[in-house]
């Protein structure tokens, strides 16, 4: 199975895995995103394809279920463009009135695309859990075994209020000025520009 298939099937199997959360609150619930983000970028990896794109969750407290979809970025080239990029990813949730957002990217891939001189740093799939007034960081740190496409994963971290890239910053800053906005208009700029839209269906 080629990059792009494997990467579509772990996101639709996420969204599946999310909807069977949703018997829970939107705080459970996007706490309990992070495994299932995990286990993904793992089978991702394993599969030897790239890890995924950054990807925002959204969450409307007042529904139910709580989880409203997700976007994923579009490619992008190092330097400004990945910031541009990742910075948009904040305007659908922003439109969609979302009270709380999972943020998920793969820490040395993002690093190395925002500052190419810097090269990469550490592997490890970041995850922010984000309301209106504060923000965590869950780490999870990986590394690639030399043969094959093996993934030995370390011990995870929390870090409240943890430090986070300018381009994340911004669209968590973007998100929450709650921009007024035509829904579906916002939802086929983003897909023009090859952003990847999904919303959760709803009986």
């Amino acid at each position: 199975m080629g990059g792009a298939h494997v990467l579509q099937a772990f996101l639709s199997v996420l969204a599946r895995t999310l909807l069977g959360m949703a018997r829970s609150g939107v705080a459970e619930v996007a706490a309990d995103l992070a495994p299932a983000l995990v286990a993904g970028a793992d089978q991702l990896l394993r599969a030897g394809t790239s890890v995924p794109p950054v990807t925002v969750h959204m969450f409307c407290a007042d529904l139910d279920p709580p989880y409203v979809g997700y976007v994923a970025c579009r490619p992008f080239e190092a330097g400004r463009d990945a910031a541009t990029a990742v910075g948009l990813l904040g305007r659908l949730p922003s439109v969609v009135a979302a009270t709380h957002l999972v943020v998920a990217w793969e820490y040395s891939a993002l690093r190395a695309a925002l500052e190419p001189a810097l090269g990469r740093g550490p592997t490890g799939l970041a995850v922010v859990e984000a309301s209106f007034d504060e923000h965590l960081v869950r780490w999870f740190p990986f590394r690639r075994m030399a043969r094959g496409n093996g993934v030995e994963w370390g011990r995870s971290r929390v870090h409240p209020g943890g430090a986070l890239p300018l381009p994340v910053e911004y669209l968590l800053s973007s998100w929450r000025s709650l921009i007024v906005d035509d829904v579906a208009a916002t939802v086929e700029m983003l897909e023009r520009a090859a952003y990847r839209v999904r919303w959760t269906a709803r009986s």
